[in-house]
Parts: C-alpha cells; structure tokens; sequence
C-alpha cells in the first residue's frame, strides 16, 4: 500500500539526483577548465602573481559559460510558467455563516467525497479551506484511509445519489428521485443542516463547471429552503434550510422504513418482519444510532431500547452496554423474546442537535456457527455434505463465485469464472468435486449444446451447482433448458435475459425441486451443511 502512488517519492529522488549532479558537474568543469598539470600550473602562477592584472584564460572562461548554461537548463527544466495559483480568500459568505449563532451543517455545491481510492460525487477540497473560517461542520470533504463505511454511509442514501448522478452529467432514475424527495426534509433535520451554500465552478475543472447550474436547481427543488438567498456575493449564494419539527419525545422504529441515514456501522438492512415486529439485525459487537433531538436546554432523557437478542442452543447471556454522545449508561442483561430495557441520560450528555448512541454487545455468535446446519438441497430429498455458496452476478456484477466448504475443511474455489454458465459436480456421499466447468452460452450454442451433453453425461444423484455469468441466457438452446430442468430447476433464463441464476441440484430431480434464486441484480445462494 506504501507504493499506491510511486512518484510521492520523486522529490527524494531529485534530491538524490541533485547531489550525483553536483558531482558530475563539478569533474566536468574541472575537465573544461584544465585539473590536470596545466591547470595546476596555471593556478600556481596565478597565486604567484596576485598584484598583476592578467585576463582569465581561455578555458577557464569556457568552463564559466559551461557553468551558466548547465545551471540555465536546469532551471528551464524545472521552471512553471505561468504558475496555478489558487486563490485562497474566503468568500464573504462564509465570514456572515461565521458570526450566526447556534450550531448548524453546511450542505455544500459541488457536493463530494474523496479519499485516496476513489470519490463519490464532484469534490471541492477548498470547501475544507472555507470551513477554518465558519466552523460549522459540512457535508464531503477528502479523507485519507478511512474505514469503508465513511464512504458506504453516504453512497447509500437517495438524496446523496441524485446530487452526485446529476453533478456527473447524469439524471437518477424516477425511484431514486422519489426517494430523495421523500427524504430530503428528514435528512436536514437529521444532520441539523441549516444552510445550502452554493459555490461557483471552478473554470475548466469538470464536471461541475456545466452543471453547477443543474445541480443547484435540483438541490433547491428539493431541499426545503428559503426561496430568496441570504448572502450572495463573491460568485456564492447561500439559502436558509426550513428544517421541519422534530417531534419530542422522539421515537425511531427501524425496520419500517429505510432507516440507512439514521444507522451507524454495525447493522444489517431494514427489514418488515423479524419474530413479528419491525427491526433490523445488528451484525457486529457494536452498532451506533443518529438520533436528532431539539429542546432549549440540555435535558436528562429516558433511553428506551425494544430489542431480541439471537438465541440458540447452549447460547449464554446476552448483555448489551449503552453509550450517549460518548457518556457511558451502564450495562444489562436481555431476557429471551422482544422486550424494552431503559437506561436514564443525563442532562450533560444532550445536545439539541444530532446525539449518538453506541450499543455494545457481549455475545456476537453467528447463525452459521451455531445452528444445526440446513444442508437440504430444495425439496430434492438429498443434503449436502459440504457447504456451498454461489454468487451469480448476471449482467450487473459480471462475477460467478463458486465456494465448496468440507465439515472442518478450508473453503474451495469451485467456480471455472467463465461467462455463461458455471457448472460444478459433486459427489453426494464424499462432497469431493468431481469435475468444473464453463460455458460460455453468451458466445454460442455449440456451448449450450456441450452443456447439455456434459450434464447428460453425469449419473442421477449427483449435485451440481451453477452460476451464471453475465448474460448466460443469450444463446440458450432449448436441449441446455431442458438439461437444467434434469437438475431440478425451474428457471429459463430466456425469458430473463441478464439475470443472475445460482443453482444448487441434483441430476435426475423433478423440475422445481431444485434449491435456486434468480434476480436481475445477481443471485446468492448458501447452504450450510
């Protein structure tokens, strides 16, 4: 990782270079003006007869020029002209955000995040310059080396998603725009953003310099704001957040919605049904909640948690540990089921703005380590004896993983990666692979027709698992459908194109019988034996 960007190390090696320079230059003017007998002469001479006035002598004054144009040259070499300067006066408008009172987020155009991987909309690093001034805290930025989810939390949010697509000459599509419109009020409340500062483009520096005027009319359109800007000057306009009511006491029910904006690292997606209620599974031993609050003066505050704890066989106590703003509530010990625990916050750990509870978990077991395992292919009647996970990315992902997993065995790539089909045989008593395949049915349908065959050619019972590889359906022949069909699938990727297949069956099974999953943003696939 050190050697990410090489030529960071180019001001050592000129430094290195300088001095092998020096060295060189120094024998070569030595050489042009005489070190050897003459020379020496020439200087003891010239010693001698220091009260006389005798002119330099013609190969001293060639090793001066020489000295002139060699230093002329280096610096031509390394001269920059004109020289990118980047003006570093704050506009006026951040000074007036300055001497606002209460604490308040800035939403600012360009909108961006960037580290030394990659970037996530159109990024301005001299918004960061700005913020030395006003203080305030700002949505983007350039980071270094910071953990994925800096990145993941944002990428992940409709609002966040139809800026950054439309900064880079795109427009979201009509669930994406919904979506953002819908969240866009929640969200300033959330981040207690109070302002949306709009910055000229820089010139020439794309994409934001065509569509800066875009970008802005859509944030506008969408983000509750005053109509008229409160400052504008200095090319920077800035408009007054509406932030809607935040209702007090405030209640957060994960699972009802998508709740991504208001949870930290450490939790799953959302989901409608878990043990009857709405919730979301928490997949680390830690896991932070963002909840905005509003009140006049810090306030003690009742903490109400409803949470199950993952119970199984054997498993011991689950304890679970609260934080609020960094200020620890203490510890306890869930009972099996739904239920409501309570820890009091004290007054010096609100803020009236975003607040930020961090739970932490004794016990982090996970269910394919604890559980008995569901090694049933489908309703083919046969169990697995080794775990299998397939992923089939389609035409969206491009992948076709295929992992193999032996009882206390290290995992196998079982996946041949070639785009169509991906066909592994295993044996149904030992687990061992017997053969692996790829056919690529995007090209052919001799492909098609030799899938065909090699699944023909396998004996009944055997387990074969596939995934599909980009488009796997485009030259699909009727025999390899029908061949698929004879390890228990359902699925036709015709009707499909695109689509994701991952398949785990047995030669000889009913359609149907087969366990399967396809989707058109890729399928996945696990049994666990």
């Amino acid at each position: 990782k050190g050697f990410r960007a090489p030529n960071r190390f180019s001001i050592d090696l000129m430094q290195a270079l300088a001095v092998l320079a020096g060295f060189g230059t120094a024998w070569l003017l030595g050489k042009v003006a005489g070190s050897g007998r003459e020379g020496r002469e020439t200087r003891e001479r010239m010693d001698g007869e220091a009260t006389s006035s005798t002119p330099s002598s013609p190969r001293s004054v060639l090793a001066t020029i020489l000295a002139v144009v060699l230093a002329a040259a280096v610096i031509f070499e390394h001269l920059a002209v004109p020289l990118p300067l980047t003006d570093s006066r704050v506009p006026a408008p951040y000074r007036e955000l300055a001497q606002q009172p209460d604490d308040f987020a800035l939403l600012q155009l360009p909108m961006g995040w960037r580290n030394g991987f990659g970037v996530f909309g159109t990024e301005d690093t001299r918004v960061q310059w700005y913020q030395t001034v006003h203080n305030r805290p700002i949505l983007g930025g350039n980071t270094s080396r910071n953990p994925s989810f800096k990145f993941e939390y944002f990428e992940r949010l409709p609002l966040l998603q139809a800026i950054t697509t439309i900064e880079a000459y795109g427009q979201p599509d009509d669930a994406t725009d919904a979506a953002a419109r819908a969240s866009a009020a929640e969200l300033m409340a959330l981040w207690n953003v109070g302002y949306v500062v709009v910055n000229p483009p820089v010139p020439e520096r794309y994409p934001y310099v065509d569509t800066w005027q875009t970008s802005r009319d859509y944030v506008l359109d969408v983000v509750p704001v005053d109509p008229q800007p409160v400052w504008d000057a200095d090319g920077v306009q800035v408009y007054r957040v509406q932030q809607p009511d935040v209702p007090f006491p405030y209640e957060l029910d994960l699972g009802s919605r998508n709740t991504d904006a208001w949870r930290g690292p450490g939790w799953s997606s959302d989901e409608p049904d878990i043990a009857g209620a709405n919730g979301a599974w928490i997949d680390d031993g830690d896991a932070e909640v963002f909840l905005p609050l509003r009140f006049e003066d810090s306030q003690p505050l009742q903490l109400t948690l409803r949470l199950q704890p993952f119970s199984y066989d054997g498993a011991p106590p689950q304890t679970v540990s609260a934080t609020f703003n960094g200020v620890e509530l203490g510890e306890q010990t869930l009972a099996g089921g739904w239920q409501e625990i309570s820890f009091a916050v004290p007054a010096d750990a609100t803020v009236s703005g975003l607040n930020r509870v961090m739970l932490h978990f004794a016990g982090t077991a996970r269910p394919v380590d604890v559980l008995p395992g569901q090694a049933a292919i489908g309703s083919t009647g046969v169990q697995s004896p080794v775990d299998i996970e397939i992923n089939s990315g389609g035409a969206t992902q491009d992948i076709a993983f295929i992992t193999v997993t032996p009882p206390d065995g290290e995992p196998q790539d079982a996946s041949a990666g070639r785009r169509g089909y991906n066909l592994t045989a295993i044996d149904p008593q030992s687990g061992a692979i017997l053969d692996t395949r790829g056919f690529d049915t995007w090209a052919n349908e001799f492909e098609a027709e030799q899938m065909a065959s090699f699944i023909e050619s396998l004996p009944d019972g055997t387990i074969v698992v596939g995934a599909a590889r980009d488009d796997a359906s485009r030259f699909l022949t009727d025999r390899a459908v029908a061949a698929l069909a004879r390890l228990g699938s359902a699925v036709d990727l015709r009707a499909t194109p695109g689509y994701g297949h991952a398949l785990i069956g047995v030669k000889g099974a009913a359609p149907g019988a087969a366990a399967e999953a396809t989707s058109p943003d890729g399928a996945y696939l696990r049994l666990a034996a």
